[in-house]
């Protein structure tokens, strides 16, 4: 995030640490440097609208691989296709995993109310194994990626 909200760097941190240092309060003591720090986020806020920040200085490079997932109450699945910008050594990556019937009973449906378990969790389970899928067959430096689903809240 301290890209893509300029000045933001090191403010993270300071706000971090209250929640750190004050790990079982109810109600945090903020210092003199945190009321200064929410101070500043105050300000950035306020530019924000005024200091855009161009894409490229969020993704500076084109993706290193392609990809899609999907998951429903069966299971998950997607792929992983190098691009020319990518290692050029990886073949394409497509996987499947059904899902337990210990999850696919939790899931929330019709059927079952009650579940605990919604579609965006499995769908943001596919984006998450995916993801350490290609670390996995894909280790080096880090990568751009560029993933399709079609559930926002996973994507979000």
């Amino acid at each position: 995030m301290a890209l893509a909200i300029p000045g933001a760097q090191y403010l993270f941190s300071i706000l971090q640490h209250v929640l750190v240092d004050q790990p079982n309060s109810t109600r945090l003591r903020l210092k003199l440097l945190v009321l200064q720090s929410l101070s500043d986020w105050r300000l950035l806020a306020k530019d924000l609208a005024r200091c855009l920040t161009p894409i490229q200085s969020l993704v500076p490079n084109p993706p290193s691989f392609l990809g899609a997932v999907d998951a429903s109450g069966e299971g998950l699945g997607g792929f992983w296709l190098p691009t020319p910008h990518g290692n050029k050594n990886i073949r394409p990556i497509l996987f499947r995993l059904a899902f337990p019937a210990s999850i696919k009973s939790r899931l929330v449906t019709h059927e079952n109310p009650a579940g605990d378990i919604t579609n965006s969790d499995l769908e943001l389970a596919a984006l998450v194994v995916g993801s350490a899928l290609l670390r996995h067959h894909a280790p080096g430096a880090h990568a751009s990626l560029l993933c399709a689903s079609d559930n926002t809240a996973a994507v979000s």
